[in-house]
């Protein structure tokens, strides 16, 4: 579920990113799109984000979250600065 699953990103907030991992790419069958957000309503509000972001390469602390890489790789269209902030 981590892995395409919103991500908490504050008390009651939770951002939903598109899940198409690369290794996926010849199964698109088994990725899940923005609906799986309704079973997490019950935590908060979801937003929802077009940044490709498999959610096993977020970890997260109370006030901080670290995120691998690879959403370089996954999003080349996007300009690294903006996909940081």
């Amino acid at each position: 579920v981590r892995d395409y699953a919103p991500v908490q990103v504050g008390v009651g907030e939770l951002v939903k990113f598109r899940y198409e991992p690369s290794y996926l790419a010849g199964d698109p069958e088994l990725r899940t799109g923005p609906e799986v957000a309704d079973q997490f309503r019950d935590l908060g509000t979801c937003r929802h984000s077009a940044i490709n972001l498999h959610g096993g390469n977020v970890v997260a602390s109370e006030h901080t979250a670290l995120v691998t890489d690879r959403v370089y790789r996954e999003n080349p269209g996007l300009d690294r600065a903006e996909l940081r902030e």
